[in-house]
């Protein structure tokens, strides 16, 4: 497949709910009609920023599939139980918001975000019983070899999976994260970060780590996590075993005690062994294949009519400059 530009290759995997969701909470915009369209009109001003700043050549947006979390489910039954709608921060008018309306009003921009982009040369990828985070992860790992990607999220998951041509775009901090940055911001090599997060948890996805053992303890005694020698499970456990034998540090006997918590974890949590189906691996080739993603301006700049947002729109040009050259021919 190849597109009209000649530009070096740069593909944009994001995390579709993720950037929805930060627009969605912070943005209190109204259209002409009086409803709110913040969460819609912020994501798609997000991404054709995001396609400007990096010059991607290849958009992929990835969703939650339908009974996304199963899987991790059946391997931590409280894994995302509290997750619930994002408190929105409204701050430009007065209104009453119930959870049962926010839902509604959730669930109208986001269907209203993914009819958009069927009118935008960007692919669409969701598939059954399959998170966002595993569909990015097969995608950064096996297609598109030697190809720069860009995953654009704040999921700080996604961290493990930097490498020589995948680098990590947090929305919330508008920075790029690749070995260096990481490096320098927490002194965890990417190849690392996954053994650090089961050892911390992810309270976000109410992953409880070891009690007691946080990262300045993680730095302190295991000082390998800053070099790109992959620490295992298996190595983690080794090195605890050998240091509580000659130091007392509590923190190596925290991680012996712990050991099915950190196994458990490691499977929630890895991205760098992909654990989907052949099935869903098959689906998401499949569609890679059959979508045809083409810019259709005149019916882009109808919808927006239609939906009243004029404010939000401003230059339809810039929409235009944007979006052309991303039209892919077979």
């Amino acid at each position: 497949m190849s597109y009209t530009n000649s530009k070096k290759e740069k593909v944009l995997l994001i995390d579709g709910h993720n950037l929805f969701i930060r627009c969605w909470s912070v943005i209190p915009t109204l259209n002409d009609n009086g409803d709110h369209n913040g969460g819609t009109f912020g994501f798609l001003r997000s991404l054709r920023r995001l396609i400007v700043d990096h010059r991607a050549t290849k958009v992929i947006v990835c969703w939650e599939g339908k009974r996304s979390i199963h899987r991790r489910k059946k391997i931590f039954s409280q894994y995302k139980i509290n997750r619930s709608i994002p408190k929105r921060v409204v701050r430009a008018y007065d209104f009453e918001e119930t959870p049962q309306n926010q839902l509604k009003d959730l669930k109208a921009q986001l269907h209203a975000v993914q009819q958009y982009l069927h009118l935008l040369p960007v692919y669409q990828l969701q598939v059954e019983y399959t998170e966002a985070d595993d569909i990015i992860a097969y995608l950064a790992s096996y297609r598109f070899p030697e190809i720069e990607k860009i995953i654009v999220s704040n999921d700080k998951d996604f961290l493990q999976l930097i490498s020589d041509n995948v680098s990590v775009y947090r929305p919330a901090t508008k920075i790029t994260m690749g070995t260096q940055e990481l490096l320098e911001k927490t002194g965890i090599h990417p190849n690392n970060w996954l053994i650090v997060k089961t050892i911390e948890g992810d309270k976000s996805d109410c992953i409880p780590g070891i009690r007691g053992v946080g990262p300045k303890s993680i730095l302190k005694y295991f000082p390998g996590v800053a070099e790109s020698d992959e620490i295992t499970t298996e190595k983690l456990f080794t090195i605890c075993e050998e240091q509580s034998n000659i130091n007392k540090t509590v923190s190596y006997k925290k991680i012996i005690a712990g050991k099915e918590i950190i196994e458990r974890n490691y499977k929630l949590m890895q991205l760098t062994n992909i654990d989907l189906s052949l099935k869903s691996i098959q689906h998401i080739d499949d569609q890679l294949k059959i979508q045809k993603p083409k810019f259709e301006p005149f019916q882009l700049r109808v919808r927006f009519i239609k939906d009243g947002a004029r404010d939000q729109v401003q230059s339809f040009e810039y929409w235009s400059n944007t979006f052309m050259p991303l039209n892919y021919r077979d």
